[in-house]
């Protein structure tokens, strides 16, 4: 019997776009449906023996789930042709890897749908698939098939107080976008030192636009994120959580409302509140009559700020501007601390309350926020040893997003998500989509008129 080591030319009949992959299971031996040489096309090829395989994983798809496999082999008979052994491809292990193809699927889609750990995925593989294979094979799989694009990646170098700053930035291409956009920024750590995220969401779009990595959370190294990104998109409005040296950059540079989140506003006030009344009463200068006070004017400012426009936005704007007005003449008896904050919402009120007079801003920056969520899994550090992989993931998240949140066309949302799952059907990629996407798809093709 011959087999594999005893060849001299051994080549695995998988041939694309050809018949010769076609294999079928016959007396414990998997053959070719019709048997030609992928070398030289001859049909001229005759039976030589068997080989067993010992793939890895239990496959459902195998007659025989576990075990070793037959594989039949041919010999080319073509006296010119270089192959002198034909070797089927099994259908469920790719050539030149020992653990079955569902296997490393599974690994790629619990690495981007999930926050599992590689020792997670590994614990995965034994209970699905009875067997283990090694952390680092795992690691191997998903950088496989998530290849970092170093050419996507835009690195920029700021010198700020005589030390070196760098900025690394990669875009997700929208079809087109909304001008209305939230920015957020948050610490990660990347091999155990401390970076910061920067991010541009499409509040309209549902979708990230970029996302960008700096050593140090300064004002030019934000800048450097934001700034040559939405340099070439419409910008109507940018909302913050009030980084220093966003209203220049919005307002003056990009030619954009810039307004402020509420929420953040109202942390700090119902922490400078706080702070006041607990310091306060401790030394009894707070009486009891003025705490209730204070704890009504902070509900009333804060229940102010949280409200959403409605279609009279201006009639809603203009209310709101009388009531805060009220506020401020009875704020005699108020902590000087939470006085200072009242003070810097009335000073910059059009920042705080443009929520208020257009009902198509956000009043917070609940979207990016609920995007972090997402894609901020602490726990898994292997994802983040460089700059570099700490981008590829992200890249992956914002495709991810894009196809699951975005909207975006269905065409669009196919061609996205096969760039993460290539044989993805177009039934499942609408699987993917939120309810509020597929509501926005049933109305974006209802036929009008």
């Amino acid at each position: 019997m011959a087999t594999a080591s005893q060849t001299t030319a051994t080549t695995p009949a998988s041939a694309p776009d050809t018949d010769n992959a076609s294999v079928v299971y016959e007396d414990g031996c998997y053959r070719l449906v019709e048997p030609t040489c992928s070398n030289c096309g001859t049909t001229a090829v005759s039976k030589n023996g068997s080989d067993t395989r010992h793939p890895k994983g239990r496959c459902p798809e195998h007659p025989e789930p576990t075990g070793s496999v037959g594989v039949q082999q041919y010999l080319c008979t073509n006296s010119a042709c270089d192959t002198t052994t034909i070797t089927p491809s099994l259908p469920f292990v790719e050539d030149g890897y020992q653990y079955i193809e569902q296997i490393r699927k599974d690994a790629r889609s619990m690495y981007l749908h999930t926050e599992a750990t590689l020792d997670g995925i590994q614990d995965y593989c034994v209970d699905r698939y009875h067997v283990k294979p090694a952390t680092s094979t795992i690691d191997g799989w998903i950088q496989e098939s998530l290849p970092c694009d170093s050419d996507s990646i835009e690195w920029r170098e700021l010198q700020e107080d005589d030390e070196a700053t760098s900025v690394a930035v990669v875009e997700n291409p929208l079809p087109t976008y909304s001008g209305v956009y939230e920015l957020d920024e948050f610490y990660m750590t990347i091999d155990g030192e401390r970076k910061y995220r920067v991010t541009v969401w499409d509040h309209l779009m549902q979708a990230p636009v970029a996302e960008g990595i700096a050593d140090r959370r300064t004002k030019d190294a934000i800048k450097q994120v934001v700034e040559p990104v939405l340099r070439t998109k419409p910008v109507l409005a940018c909302l913050t959580d009030g980084w220093r040296g966003a209203a220049a950059l919005v307002t003056d540079e990009l030619g954009g409302l810039h307004y402020w989140c509420m929420f953040h506003k109202i942390c700090n006030l119902w922490t400078a509140l706080g702070e006041d009344l607990s310091e306060l009463a401790d030394e009894d200068d707070l009486t009891q009559i003025e705490q209730i006070g204070t704890l009504r004017v902070g509900t009333e400012v804060r229940q102010l700020l949280s409200e959403q426009a409605i279609p009279d936005a201006d009639r809603r704007y203009t209310a709101a501007r009388r009531r805060f007005e009220a506020v401020l003449d009875g704020i005699e008896h108020v902590p000087e601390q939470m006085q200072n904050q009242l003070q810097i919402i009335d000073d910059q009120f059009e920042k705080y309350a443009a929520h208020l007079r257009e009902e198509w801003l956000p009043g917070t920056t609940n979207g990016v926020e609920r995007y972090y969520s997402l894609t901020q899994p602490n726990r898994v550090n292997h994802r983040f040893r460089s700059t570099e992989r700490a981008l590829t993931f992200l890249q992956s998240q914002m495709t991810l997003r894009t196809v699951k949140h975005g909207f975006v066309s269905r065409e669009t949302s196919l061609a996205r998500a096969r760039e993460l799952f290539p044989d993805i059907t177009e039934e499942a990629v609408e699987l993917l989509f939120t309810d509020r996407k597929q509501r926005y798809l049933a109305w974006r093709d209802r036929p009008r008129g």
